[in-house]
């Protein structure tokens, strides 16, 4: 190759790295708004969605009325003649049960302490010799107690929302149970702090679920401590 042509060839491929290696100054300038806006953009986002702040503990929700139990065993010298029959309903002062002491010829009577619906267990696994009979009384309402755990139990406040999920009916079906803290006892007891809570719509769950009443249950819930925007969780600001 004559030196004329390959001096050219050279400078040619000079001018063409120095294009190539060059961005324009409007490419640069547009890249970087680009980033700035979709940054922009993400922080006036960030503070629209929110997610809250939660402290878990466990719950347990017992009926104001409780059930009333009537244990007999079968054994020598005593008869037991039940008077009423299973799921009959019964009024307080009604007589369950008859005790016949064949020895000395003496009957006993066994009434009822309360008013409800009668069931009987005959023969228990630990015991077959051993028969229940149990009324479970109307519910009028329930009381609901959180065991808050030491750690962390500074941040429980009267007023704060509970979200329950009971045991029994898993959440993903049924959805959960809505309440509010009413008090707080500042004393523990077995390692726990307690909080009262209020149902807010009873036994039905925010899927518009309503559960059968029962007398006991147990359960999780989530204290809602305070909302808080994606922003706040990510810087860890407040405004």
């Amino acid at each position: 190759m004559p030196a004329a042509q390959h001096t050219n060839f050279e400078l040619r491929s000079e001018e063409i790295q120095e294009i190539i290696g060059h961005v324009p100054h409007w490419i640069v300038r547009w890249g970087i708004s680009v980033i700035v806006s979709v940054f922009l953009i993400f922080i006036f986002c960030s503070y629209f969605v929110r997610f809250p702040d939660t402290f878990e503990t466990k719950v347990m929700i017992n009926s104001k009325e409780q059930p009333s139990k009537l244990g007999w065993y079968k054994s020598d010298g005593l008869e037991y003649q039940p008077v009423v029959k299973d799921s009959q309903r019964v009024n307080r002062g009604d007589t369950l049960l008859v005790e016949n002491n064949l020895t000395t010829r003496r009957k006993q009577y066994f009434t009822a302490s309360i008013g409800g619906q009668v069931f009987i267990v005959k023969g228990i696994e630990n015991n077959p010799r051993k028969n229940i009979m149990v009324i479970y009384p109307p519910i009028s309402g329930y009381n609901v107690q959180l065991s808050i755990p030491m750690k962390g139990a500074g941040k429980a406040k009267k007023g704060q929302n509970v979200l329950i999920r009971l045991d029994n009916y898993p959440s993903e079906e049924f959805g959960f149970v809505e309440g509010q803290i009413i008090s707080l006892v500042p004393v523990m007891i077995d390692n726990y702090y307690r909080a009262e809570v209020k149902l807010t719509n009873g036994l039905t769950t925010n899927m518009g679920v309503k559960l059968p009443l029962q007398h006991f249950l147990l359960g999780s819930a989530e204290i809602i401590l305070e909302e808080k925007n994606l922003f706040q969780r990510i810087f860890g600001i407040k405004f």
